[in-house]
């Protein structure tokens, strides 16, 4: 927040903020991606030409798609939903749609508003330019155009995106519908998965934990263990599994290039009685007995006439036989898919993966929770909400400005965190607070702070309401916690979890997010510590083409700050990498980053000589980690720990590894010697 508090205060003027090197100062556009808009329906149908045939993208049960220009917007697809509702559950159609809104990915198409007027419901989403995934493998001459690479792209795109919905969102999203018309392509052929969440906004006449089959026919994509006959219908029991099937039949599409119901019978009328879906057909080219078996000339696209990597052909195949062919308790998760398509695991681990944490969890257990939309308070409601902003309330200081703990009034008396920023502001910085702001709460992921909502008023009362996380910070528990410790595989997992957080902020979140507070007690810790981000706010959010941001001053963050930093004035990633390698320092050594080190002020420079020879030597316990472990810690998790160490703090920011490469070695997917060549450390 340091950034934005300074600009509040107008000692750094809103345009120094947002130089970006080479470019003009960035747009308020770059706002507006985050904002869930409402339109008139007027609005919506000048935008289409009153939804003419021209500008018909696509159709089916949910409603008809256009392509829509709105001022100052770049091009929309605009969906118009072709369902009534009742009164109370046009209420709840702008909960369920706030809540989708909030959806941030990279691989998942942006929902950017909506109308919701009198009996007309339209959706206008981000327009995605190369149509879909189906429109490219049902043409044979535009399928052969397909390369094995992009085929590639697209599976662990779209993987990366169902796994967020499944495991990263702050609330788990069962997407339903996971089929090749609802992965839309751009121009580059990066996946974004479409209409998630959608399947919430038609009425359902069954028990809320089921949803009605709308399918007519055969449902290739249907998981067949979760229906059974109610009354003469078919119902749907969902869970995550379902997806991982579906997306099994995705990967059969573009492993095999068939279509999913194949014709048997040519030159007449078919019917179910000569189809055979690709699930079956594909089996006996798969699977033999319990192992997969390949025939590689009898399944694989003859388009691709053998220009593919037989290595990642493989492991696709096995991921399409684990997610379709297993029963749904011994699937793969999404997150485990993901890291067989990158190579980080073999196709035999794959497909003896056992989850036995799954239970097939009902459709009212998977929901969204009620939208964390964000919320603008009254100043009064929030005082008596923190007890006056007494010391008894009070949490923590940040920046100079304190954190209380506060209690919403209401039903469910929700604890919270109220950040109260004290500061005097302009009508300008007034604006730029609210635009800021609405950036930060569209940040979605289950290891970052939750912003619910803000106050600001004209009697300059600025307040940030956040989520309130129950088990203090890291820093508390390693350097304040009168002598006690975190176990290392708590410590692990913490580590895991806070580079799932920023891996989601640098490349996930569809735009590219720093951080630029990355410190211990900026890691707070729930009641399973469970690690989240806080304090994000002074991050800026700028294209992915954008490689950095040039700006007068920075937060110092005594310790965590890269040394670059003091000679450049640049913000990059980079910093936030260097700063988690501190982090993990902490982890590792139990101390503080700056303090009495043999001579060293800085705990970098003193643990780096100590810390350079130890992954390649093997040792059963290393000198320097913290004493309040008692030497009960994995050396082969330690060795990696202490690989990314290095590879974070380098001197040179070129060096130093992306989150996502951080994330890979900590949780465990290459061997040391591997870690070492894969983070390009000079041992």
């Amino acid at each position: 927040m340091g950034q934005i508090v300074r600009t509040l205060e107008g000692k750094m003027p809103h345009k120094e903020l947002w130089v970006v090197e080479g470019t003009q100062s960035a747009s308020n556009d770059d706002y507006k991606a985050y904002e869930l808009k409402t339109y008139k329906y007027s609005e919506l149908a000048q935008a289409t030409g009153h939804f003419t045939n021209g500008r018909l993208l696509g159709g089916g049960g949910f409603g008809s798609v256009y392509r829509g220009s709105l001022p100052r917007e770049k091009e929309v697809a605009i969906k118009k939903l072709n369902y009534e509702i009742s009164g109370q559950e046009q209420e709840e159609f702008e909960k369920e749609v706030n809540a989708v809104g909030i959806v941030r990915h990279g691989n998942l198409v942006k929902l950017v508003g909506y109308c919701n007027e009198d009996s007309d419901r339209l959706l206008v989403l981000e327009f995605v330019t190369n149509k879909s995934l189906r429109y490219h493998l049902n043409d044979e001459q535009r399928r052969s155009n397909l390369k094995w690479s992009e085929r590639m792209k697209i599976a662990k795109g779209s993987a990366k995106g169902l796994a967020y919905l499944h495991e990263e969102c702050n609330s788990k999203i069962i997407h339903r519908d996971i089929k090749a018309e609802n992965i839309l392509l751009d121009e580059n052929c990066k996946p974004k998965i479409a209409d998630f969440g959608l399947a919430k906004f038609f009425p359902i006449t069954n028990s809320v934990t089921h949803i009605s089959s709308r399918w007519k026919g055969t449902n290739v994509y249907a998981d067949p263990e979760n229906y059974y006959t109610q009354q003469g219908k078919s119902i749907q029991q969902l869970s995550d599994k379902s997806d991982v099937y579906s997306f099994g039949v995705v990967l059969l599409e573009l492993i095999s290039g068939r279509v999913v119901l194949l014709e048997l019978i040519s030159g007449r009328k078919i019917n179910d009685e000569h189809q055979v879906d690709i699930v079956k057909w594909a089996k006996p080219l798969m699977i033999k007995g319990d192992s997969v078996e390949i025939n590689y000339s009898s399944l694989v696209d003859s388009t691709l006439k053998g220009h593919y990597d037989k290595k990642e052909m493989e492991i696709m195949i096995y991921c399409a036989a684990a997610s379709i062919y297993r029963p749904a308790k011994l699937r793969p998760r999404m997150k485990q898919i993901v890291e067989a398509l990158e190579g980080n695991m073999s196709p035999s681990e794959l497909w003896a993966v056992e989850d036995v944490k799954f239970i097939s969890r009902k459709l009212n257990e998977t929901e969204l929770e009620p939208p964390s939309l964000l919320k603008k308070f009254d100043f009064r409601f929030l005082a008596e909400a923190a007890g006056d902003f007494s010391g008894k309330h009070h949490l923590r200081q940040h920046d100079l400005c304190p954190v209380y703990k506060g209690v919403l009034p209401g039903s469910d008396q929700r604890k919270v965190a109220i950040k109260r920023l004290k500061y005097e502001f302009s009508q300008q910085n007034k604006q730029e607070f609210e635009k800021e702001i609405m950036a930060i709460s569209n940040v979605n992921h289950r290891n970052i702070v939750n912003l619910i909502g803000y106050c600001s008023d004209e009697e300059d009362n600025r307040l940030l309401v956040f989520e309130f996380v129950a088990n203090n910070s890291l820093k508390f528990h390693l350097h304040e916690n009168g002598g006690s410790t975190i176990e290392w595989t708590r410590r692990m997992e913490i580590a895991k979890g806070a580079a799932r957080g920023l891996k989601y902020m640098h490349e996930d979140s569809g735009h590219k997010i720093l951080h630029l507070y990355v410190k211990s007690d900026n890691i707070l810790l729930d009641d399973k510590f469970i690690p989240k981000l806080a304090e994000f706010g002074s991050a800026k959010i700028f294209p992915d083409s954008v490689t950095h941001l040039s700006i007068s001053k920075i937060m110092q963050n005594s310790g965590y700050m890269a040394p670059e930093y003091q000679s450049t004035s640049k913000l990059t990633d980079k910093l936030d990498i260097y700063s988690f390698g501190v982090i993990l320092l902490e982890l590792i050594t139990g101390k503080q980053p700056v303090g009495h080190f043999s001579g060293h002020k800085n705990m970098v420079k003193w643990a780096k000589p100590l810390l350079s020879q130890s992954p390649l030597e093997g040792k059963d316990k290393f000198d320097f980690v913290d004493k309040k472990l008692q030497n009960k810690y994995d050396t082969e998790q330690m060795g990696r720990m202490v690989a990314c160490v290095l590879a974070c703090v380098d001197d040179n920011p070129e060096r130093r590894p992306r989150m996502s490469q951080i994330l890979d070695v900590l949780e465990g997917n290459r061997s040391l010697d591997e870690t070492i060549l894969f983070l390009n450390l000079n041992l």
